[in-house]
């Protein structure tokens, strides 16, 4: 039980203050930093491209074309629900979008694993993405 809270405790703790994720192996867990890419890793990685996977949160599938001018358009919800807005990469590599259906906007980091990217919302990994 102690080891149980003390790694519980240690996964709360790094998510707060830097952002980790937990490698499984056999017979232990590993916390392991996240690195996050940098503002023109995320600006060349989005700009005319479109980016397609899975909100890791609800499984639904996502696709969004973001364009060279600042402004995205495309579906959430597996294609239930169309959004559009724009877009821009603060220097720390967050990048923010904005709606043009409501007040909303939000921010996301993103960090590569293999071919995918996830994109972490308030330190919580929320989407999986690949890009093309």
């Amino acid at each position: 039980m102690k080891k149980a809270v003390t790694l519980s405790l240690s996964l709360m703790l790094c998510s707060i203050m830097v952002g980790c994720t937990q490698n499984d192996t056999s017979s232990t867990r590993e916390l392991k930093p996240i690195t996050y890419l940098t503002a023109d890793e995320v600006k060349n990685l989005h700009s005319d491209h479109t980016a397609y996977g899975t909100n890791l949160r609800y499984n639904k599938q996502v696709e969004v074309h973001y364009s060279a001018d600042g402004t995205y358009a495309g579906t959430v919800a597996s294609g239930k629900k169309k959004i559009s807005g724009t877009w821009l990469v603060k220097k720390d590599g967050a990048k923010c979008n904005s709606s043009d259906r409501s007040d909303n906007s939000f921010c996301m980091k993103y960090s590569r694993e293999g071919d995918s990217y996830y994109g972490f919302f308030n330190g919580e990994k929320r989407i999986k993405v690949q890009f093309r």
